[in-house]
């Protein structure tokens, strides 16, 4: 039998022991939460793309869905469309960017008159798939979200928008290469 001045001690020891454990343990996971949440997104992200690229048809490559046009995404997966916020959105907070925007060719780089015309000739004589050349410059959120191939059952109410707030502001580099680089 240990006296009982040991007895405390080894106890007020063993708490506190167990208690830095659990400051130990809590700090790491609330450390840890960001890259979860963004493992979380990326597969969701994957999740979406494997989705899209079931029913998405490649007639110019099968490994890369943007062809013919440059444009690609960070990782050449498809992103959801609902990633990218609406320039209205946007013009909560900047109203004079947004009033600006409204009137300039990226906003109606989708709703031209003439444009919408040659387009719909376009996807009427050789397919919907050939657009994406186009859409790449004119309305890249159709093409990043995989929206343009036959059937598709992507909501295209980006489309409005053509070159939105969020298409130049999530550009992370341009190359010389071609039309959509």
């Amino acid at each position: 039998m240990l006296p009982r001045r040991f007895d405390n001690r080894f106890l007020r020891l063993a708490g506190s022991f167990l208690l830095l454990c659990a400051f130990v343990c809590a700090l790491m996971t609330w450390r840890t939460r960001p890259a979860r949440a963004g493992e979380d997104a990326a597969g969701q992200r994957a999740v979406y793309s494997q989705n899209v690229t079931a029913h998405y048809n490649m007639p110019f490559s099968g490994d890369l869905p943007f062809l013919p046009s440059n444009a690609t995404t960070d990782t050449g997966q498809f992103l959801d469309p609902k990633s990218f916020p609406t320039a209205k959105y946007c013009g909560h907070c900047h109203q004079q960017a947004y009033a600006e925007w409204r009137q300039t060719a990226h906003a109606n780089a989708f709703r031209n008159p003439w444009y919408v015309k040659n387009v719909n000739l376009l996807i009427n004589e050789w397919g919907i798939e050939y657009t994406r050349h186009c859409e790449g410059c004119h309305n890249p959120i159709a093409l990043t979200s995989g929206a343009l191939t036959k059937g598709s059952p992507i909501d295209r109410h980006f489309d409005a928008d053509g070159i939105t707030c969020s298409t130049c502001h999530s550009i992370q580099k341009a190359t010389t290469r071609g039309t959509g680089s």
